[in-house]
């Protein structure tokens, strides 16, 4: 097994590699500096800086950066050249739909914007309906519903569309809470979603459970007792982060069945 080692000076907080394979990035706390490394031939390209979130779309054409200028940047994965600045208040927890047209990021502490890559302004801003902190975003498969989860527990459904002023549907903390055998004097928040790429299936963690619902009606499908979650690039296993350091692979197409192997 062949291997490289890069030496960064300083201590990091994230890995990511694009889409496509090609492009390492390595980001740093400290400085709010990220590297990147082309893996094809490990040649180093021109850091960024003032970084403190890289993110490639799933095309593997554009990277977006959350800066700490108050701006999200896109630019040109191969090249770096700049496709866009986008300002905002307050930018993380970016997102980008399947078709990587649109990109949405928590812009301040409890507001959601959406773009259009090549559109300068939002196409859409929505405000947390608990007016609670944000912490979670994902796309629902045919990217027309985004979903929404944070500090008050609820799940919410958006439509992109401008001027929507509360949610389409929601699904509340209490109901799940019971399901899922949470104290109910524990504080309960909804700490990341995932959306299947394929088919209109989400999931959401939250405190020691995972909900898994329909996106598109708000309709629970089942509970798991899990507390970080991913979907398979082709949306047919869901990964489930449990105690003991293990993780659970399930059949997402039929999420009441035995863990897959």
């Amino acid at each position: 097994m062949s291997y490289r080692h890069l030496r960064l000076g300083s201590s990091l907080s994230s890995i990511t590699v694009s889409s496509n394979g090609d492009t390492l990035a390595v980001s740093s706390p400290l400085d709010h500096r990220t590297n990147l490394w082309n893996l094809r031939d490990w040649s180093r390209k021109p850091e960024q800086m003032n970084v403190s979130e890289i993110v490639w779309s799933p095309d593997g054409r554009y990277y977006a950066t959350s800066n700490s200028d108050q701006t999200l940047v896109i630019r040109d994965s191969d090249t770096q050249a700049l496709i866009q600045t986008l300002d905002m208040e307050q930018g993380r927890n970016i997102v980008w739909s399947h078709d990587s047209q649109l990109i949405a990021a928590v812009t301040s502490f409890t507001s959601i914007s959406i773009w259009r890559i090549g559109v300068e302004h939002p196409i859409a801003t929505f405000h947390d309906s608990q007016n609670s902190l944000v912490y979670a975003l994902a796309w629902s498969n045919d990217d027309s519903i985004l979903v929404s989860g944070g500090q008050g527990g609820r799940i919410e459904i958006w439509e992109v569309k401008p001027h929507l002023n509360e949610p389409i549907n929601w699904l509340d903390s209490e109901p799940l809470v019971n399901e899922i055998g949470v104290r109910h004097d524990a504080r309960v928040l909804i700490s990341k979603i995932s959306c299947a790429s394929t088919r209109p299936l989400c999931a959401a963690s939250m405190s020691n459970g995972v909900v898994i619902f329909d996106p598109r009606t708000a309709q629970v499908k089942g509970y798991l007792i899990g507390y970080d979650i991913a979907f398979s690039t082709d949306g047919s296993t869901l990964a489930v982060a449990v105690e003991n350091a293990n993780i659970v692979l399930w059949d997402a197409r039929n999420i009441d069945t035995e863990p897959g192997s």
